[in-house]
């Protein structure tokens, strides 16, 4: 489901509510495409689903994998460039929503190292924590 996709890697005893899955799927602009899917968050994707990985669409996956880095709350994050391959429109966009999840997850005390200093929008690190 759409659910289990969201909270995938999230620890068995950590697992966050609905609450927060919707908070951060409304925060990263991801509810409104859900809300719009058969059973909405409960949808079975793939294999024997109401609907197919392919036809959800590339922006709608990567916020669902945005979100998903959200929600697991790791203490480090990589970031390949998601975008290089993307319309002027839809990186805008892209764009406008992977600064939204930094930002959560900045929140959250999280680092984050990208592998293209281009990409870099914000980033942050506690140099007590390095050493």
């Amino acid at each position: 489901s759409i659910t289990h996709n969201l909270t995938y890697g999230c620890a068995k005893n950590n697992k966050p509510d609905m609450i927060t899955i919707e908070n951060v799927c409304r925060q990263l602009d991801l509810h409104h495409h859900i809300v719009q899917l058969p059973d909405q968050y409960s949808t079975i994707v793939g294999v024997g689903g109401a609907i197919s990985a392919s036809s959800l669409g590339y922006e709608v996956l990567l916020k669902i994998s945005l979100a998903r880095a959200v929600l697991r709350s790791p203490a480090l994050i990589l970031i390949d460039d998601i975008l290089q391959h993307l319309s002027p429109t839809l990186y805008d966009r892209m764009q406008n929503t992977l600064q939204k999840a930094l930002t959560l997850m900045l929140n959250s005390q999280q680092q984050q190292v990208y592998n293209k200093t281009t990409t870099v929008v914000t980033c942050h690190y506690d140099t007590q924590q390095l050493s």
